[in-house]
């Protein structure tokens, strides 16, 4: 990874870290076991990449940052709850993630749904934190989209089109739908808001769109790709949910080396989309390459 870019992911994980901390409640007296799932869900791990990838948006564009980190927080919190719900036993049926327990093993299965739920609500919550400071028609363009790309024009209805796929009935076409809309469209939500809230054109709001698609897949490539080498070294021992259901994937559909090959050319269209920002869209690049050749 290049150190510019380490720094700006570290930095900008730190920052909205410490905006989650601020706005999650951080007790309850009548529904503790529920806050602790919360906050087990939302502080174990994770990179933070789509809200890193906003605050590049904004750094690119010349907003300052400290008005929308509230908003930055409220999109890692709508990725939370999807992972919390994707790990439940109806949906991915995950035990684990990122090497810990998931929610619903530690919690029960009930308590996950409420934390992802909880999540999901208040992140709506925290986009308006600074509505006084910022302009109204901005802000409300801004949410309609992310709620758009969180629902059912995005990451709700690619799981509702996975949760029926498998190896026999999904092609190409239908595997590129369900992760443009399960995986792509939170980056779309993130990177396309931060466009809206800077005051950016439509153009430039469309072109960070095909940059957010491009990168969003090429990201889910290279994780199916390393769930299927984890496997293969392991001699088979290590099987991960998608293997276990016979879900299809990238590797399995095209070969490894293909499935690469093509997560490095979605690298160059996304790097294309914004090539028109110049210096200012160097981190974006930087984000691009590091969705390819990152190895966890």
């Amino acid at each position: 990874m290049e150190k510019e870019l380490q720094l700006f992911m570290e930095g900008a994980a730190a920052d909205v870290t410490a905006e989650l901390k601020a706005l999650l409640p951080a007790d309850a007296q009548r529904c503790e076991r529920l806050i602790k799932a919360i906050h087990y869900g939302v502080f174990t791990g994770g990179k933070r990449l789509r809200p890193t990838a906003f605050l590049a948006v904004l750094d690119a564009l010349g907003a300052e940052r400290a008005p929308y980190l509230s908003f930055a927080a409220a999109i890692e919190m709508i990725h939370s709850y999807s992972l919390i719900h994707d790990d439940l036993p109806a949906m991915d049926d995950d035990d684990f993630r990122r090497g810990k327990p998931t929610v619903h093993k530690i919690y029960g299965e009930a308590t996950a749904i409420l934390a992802g739920d909880g999540l999901l609500t208040y992140a709506f919550i925290a986009m308006l934190k600074n509505k006084d400071k910022l302009n109204a028609d901005r802000l409300m363009n801004a949410m309609e989209m992310v709620a758009d790309c969180a629902g059912l024009g995005g990451m709700v209805a690619g799981q509702g089109v996975d949760v029926l796929a498998n190896m026999s009935n999904t092609d190409l076409e239908g595997l590129l739908y369900i992760h443009e809309n399960k995986t792509g469209k939170l980056f779309v939500a993130s990177l396309v808001s931060a466009a809206i809230l800077a005051g950016a054109d439509e153009k430039t709001q469309e072109a960070l769109r095909r940059y957010a698609l491009s990168a969003g897949l090429a990201f889910q490539i290279i994780d199916d790709v390393m769930d299927l080498r984890e496997a293969n070294a392991s001699g088979g021992k290590i099987r991960t949910s998608d293997m276990i259901k016979h879900k299809m994937t990238f590797p399995v559909l095209l070969g490894i080396a293909a499935s690469e090959q093509m997560a490095q050319q979605k690298v160059a269209e996304a790097k294309e989309a914004i090539a028109f920002l110049g210096e200012r869209g160097r981190i974006l690049n930087q984000l691009a390459d590091f969705l390819v050749q990152r190895k966890v």
